[in-house]
């Protein structure tokens, strides 16, 4: 296999197939060493698509545990469609509108807000990209926020005050790895009113910045998935979304998500 670095992220080309045992180690060893590392993320070129999505899961499961929670699609396999399904989208069991069945921009998140103790890791793997080009990938790294933020705004974030489905959070917390962040506003905003905990002004005021440093395209990184490649987060560090859609795209992508466990770090944690 070759290891490059483009596009500031590190990347895999040619995976081996999971029957090549000793190279197939090696692959996963790779992986495992590059969502590890401060970076927080790798690319992987050419992983095959599969009727049954057998080397994607074979590669979450040789990471970690498969997650099923917070997995809202149709199939409820181990591998979820993340893919245009209506013209306005279709809203999950709470009635919170699922960004990813839209063709719209989905501002950056990490994964599983909601839930207690999210995934550790979140891989994408595309089967088809977009027929214009269009839905390009951004990933946005925690230590970029962490520079940009003010010590005040980062104390606010660190408070064990904001609404989630499982009661109250905080947004920024050390960990024995690090520094690490949960985040995804739509659903701050909707567990703030289904559990009358509305947000003061103060928090209101802080996320409001943090949004527009999500927006702002200075130190994201934006590219687009081509088929094949799949791309693996820590979902601690590292928080994605993407550009607009064309309208009607096809575009299909298929989601893991698993409990990595230690090593994985969080800012700081090495």
């Amino acid at each position: 296999m070759t290891v490059l670095t483009c596009s500031n992220m590190r990347t895999i080309s040619s995976p081996p197939l999971p029957e090549q045992t000793n190279l197939w180690n090696e692959f996963v060893r790779d992986v495992r060493e590059a969502v590890d590392s401060n970076d927080g993320s790798i690319l992987v070129k050419g992983l095959p698509v599969t009727p049954e999505d057998e080397t994607l899961v074979a590669l979450g499961r040789a990471l970690g545990p498969l997650s099923l929670a917070g997995a809202h699609s149709v199939d409820k396999r181990y591998a979820y469609n993340v893919e245009v399904r209506s013209e306005t989208g279709i809203p999950d069991e709470l009635g919170l509108l699922i960004y990813s069945s839209t063709d719209w921009d989905f501002p950056c998140h990490t994964d599983e807000y909601r839930i207690e103790a999210p995934a550790d890791l979140v891989a994408m793997h595309c089967v088809r990209p977009d027929e214009c080009g269009a839905g390009r990938t951004i990933l946005y790294h925690l230590r970029d926020l962490l520079m940009i933020l003010t010590p005040p705004q980062i104390d606010v974030l660190r408070r064990n005050d904001f609404p989630s489905q499982f009661g109250s959070t905080s947004i920024i917390w050390d960990s024995e790895g690090g520094t690490c962040i949960r985040y995804n506003r739509r659903e701050v905003d909707r567990f703030a009113d289904l559990n009358s905990q509305p947000l003061s002004s103060n928090q209101r005021s802080v996320l409001d910045r943090l949004d527009s440093i999500l927006r702002d395209e200075a130190f994201r990184s934006e590219f687009l998935l081509e088929s094949n490649d799949c791309v693996l987060l820590n979902n601690r560090t590292i928080l994605h979304g993407r550009t607009k859609l064309t309208t009607g795209s096809h575009r299909l992508l298929k989601r893991i998500r698993l409990h990595a466990g230690p090593p994985l770090h969080g800012v700081g944690g090495y």
